[in-house]
């Protein structure tokens, strides 16, 4: 036999919450043995739920906002409402949330088509307006081509002498207010188209600041929907989150919890499950005047101690691996080299309803030929179970 000093060096897994919270329930004791999926620890999810209520219908709210704006966006006479999303984070649909988003949309159109057709009650004033005075402008120029004529007459009687000046002059001045009034119509005229203008430009300003003001919520509103999404995803992420199960079946070991209402740190080590379906795998350090009589692939035996040393079977294996060099322990500069020993899951059968538990002291054998030198070897396993299983 060889000499060696084994520790059964563990791999426990560390099992850890990258959240943290308060424990709600706790369903394991240290050494309890756990099944692969069981429920280890759940934590309190109540302010979780909270968030992804509130989340949900900010959510909902966003998206139906989104929706009737695209609609005013888009000119449309009603809100179309197809977001595949909320099936996708099974959210239900919110038909209050919906309804006054309809309610808006509606209101908010009769009062732009109120802006609008103020404007257009102007313009159709302005129009009467115009044909009014086109009217006044046309009996004038009737006036003025009687008077005319009148004029004419007058005129060419007080060229033979047959009518006084006075009476020329009279027409005369007459024919001159009309065309007065005339000219007064057509300034008239200009104005009311120039004000008609001037109305067009208005409509078309509501409907311009409509739009921007349409485009400039929709891009607030994607970002809103943004924003939630993420924190809604992030928020369920933690619920899911908040029970704790075994990744695999084992053994549990070092357990950081023990009353409901206790805090788990966020990334703060919960407990350790020492695996029971890991190859076993010891690690052994080896005085370098041994290291000539070892190779990968010879035979091996294990036996722990801890056991009823009568009826407990000693587990076959055999050597997997060795340190090319030497390594220099830090605290005491020893030399040594590093093997390791594998035990198949066959001789682990062996054990039968005995279990590997941390603080069990373990021995080894090494055969190295036809000569025999024995060392029992006994150290315990280490609070991280130093009895090595290697992970599949």
């Amino acid at each position: 036999m060889l000499p060696v000093q084994l520790p059964v060096q563990g791999r426990p897994k560390t099992i850890q919450h990258l959240d943290g919270g308060v424990v709600a329930e706790l369903h394991v004791e240290n050494g309890d043995l756990v099944k692969k999926g069981q429920l280890l620890v759940r934590l309190d999810s109540l302010s979780l739920e909270a968030n992804r209520k509130i989340y949900s219908n900010r959510l909902m709210d966003a998206l139906a906002r989104r929706a009737r704006l695209t609609a005013e966006r888009n000119h449309k006479d009603e809100i179309i409402f197809s977001e595949p999303i909320l099936e996708q984070l099974g959210i239900e649909l919110n038909e209050v949330i919906l309804e006054s988003q309809i309610e808006l949309f509606k209101a908010r159109a009769v009062f732009r088509q109120g802006q609008i057709d103020q404007l257009n009650e102007k313009k159709e004033q302005f129009s009467h307006q115009i044909r009014g005075t086109t009217a006044l402008k046309n009996s004038k120029l009737r006036q003025y081509n009687l008077l005319k004529r009148e004029f004419d007459g007058a005129n060419e009687l007080h060229k033979k002498g047959f009518a006084p000046i006075t009476r020329t002059l009279a027409l005369e001045r007459q024919l001159e207010d009309i065309l007065g009034q005339n000219a007064e119509h057509d300034a008239d005229l200009a104005r009311i188209k120039n004000s008609i203008s001037e109305t067009n430009i208005q409509i078309l300003q509501v409907e311009r600041e409509f739009r921007q003001e349409v485009l400039g919520e929709l891009q607030k509103t994607q970002t809103e929907i943004n924003d939630t999404t993420q924190q809604l995803y992030a928020t369920m992420q933690q619920l899911n989150r908040v029970d704790i199960v075994a990744p695999v079946s084992g053994i549990i070991h070092e357990l950081n919890i023990f009353t409901i209402g206790g805090v788990v740190g966020p990334g703060a080590g919960i407990l350790q499950i020492i695996s029971q379906d890991d190859t076993l795998v010891v690690e052994a350090n080896v005085e370098p005047q041994f290291i000539d009589k070892l190779v990968i692939g010879q035979q091996a035996r294990v036996r722990f101690s801890a056991f009823d040393q009568r009826t407990a079977p000693e587990l076959d294996g055999f050597v997997k691996t060795i340190s090319p060099n030497t390594i220099i322990q830090e605290n005491t500069g020893v030399a040594f080299y590093r093997i390791t020993v594998e035990v198949p899951d066959s001789e682990l059968a062996k054990l039968k309803n005995l279990k590997l538990i941390p603080g069990m002291p373990a021995e080894t054998f090494i055969k190295t030929g036809g000569r025999t030198l024995l060392n029992y070897l006994f150290k315990p396993l280490t609070d991280q179970m130093r009895r090595a299983f290697r992970e599949d």
